[in-house]
């Protein structure tokens, strides 16, 4: 039970039960196991784990639950986030995993988790590859989270200066590379996909939002 709560205050967003599975399988061995546990604490975390992850019902729980571990203990739960992530790419990296169906909370908080932790550059870099894109387009849509954690990853090659040029290089290359094929998409072709409801209506919002992001980025980048 306790388990459950801590795992919950640590999360960015709603947890599936595989999710929950995969994260703590010291824990839960099986789904029944979780089910006895979530339906102990059904005064503080809702959710099915299935149509809708298990979340606090309101966020000052998260945080009070969150603010009782000590910095060791947060860290430890942190540090199975980390590890999920990473087995994920890894594993999309491999071509093991396809990206549809690549857990969609590893997808959405993944970078937000390596943003929150004290983790190498290179966590960050790993996310600038064409299986992190696919995994993105796959559960929303758009390259716009993607692009997200490519900005992330180029936070982290500025700050480290001439080091990690190529980093940086790599990143504005990865921005061009996206932007480039919405620029080659002609208004009516998205205009009749958006009708047809072959895309979302924020696909073109995030292809003229990301050409705009990748030129302000080339600026920050010659001049810096």
């Amino acid at each position: 039970m306790r388990g459950l709560l801590n795992l919950c205050a640590t999360a960015l967003g709603p947890l599936k039960k595989d999710d929950i599975l995969a994260l703590v399988p010291d824990i839960f061995e099986d789904s029944g196991l979780l089910d006895e546990a979530a339906a102990a604490v059904n005064r503080f975390i809702i959710g099915d784990g299935l149509a809708s992850g298990y979340v606090f019902s309101h966020p000052r729980l998260a945080e009070y639950f969150a603010a009782k571990l000590t910095n060791r203990e947060c860290e430890a739960w942190q540090a199975r986030f980390l590890q999920y992530g990473r087995d994920t790419l890894a594993a999309l990296e491999n071509k093991t995993l396809l990206p549809k169906n690549a857990p969609a909370y590893v997808v959405q908080y993944y970078g937000a988790h390596l943003a929150q932790a004290k983790v190498p550059a290179t966590d960050f870099y790993a996310l600038v590859c064409e299986s992190w894109l696919r995994a993105w387009e796959w559960l929303e849509g758009t390259p716009a989270g993607f692009l997200n954690d490519v900005d992330r990853a180029w936070q982290k090659a500025e700050a480290e200066g001439p080091a990690a040029l190529g980093q940086q290089i790599r990143a504005a290359l990865c921005f061009a590379s996206v932007t480039s094929l919405s620029a080659n998409i002609s208004k009516d072709l998205l205009v009749a996909c958006i009708k047809a409801g072959v895309i979302s209506p924020d696909s073109e919002f995030v292809a003229s939002a990301s050409r705009r992001f990748f030129f302000i980025s080339r600026r920050r980048f010659y001049s810096a």
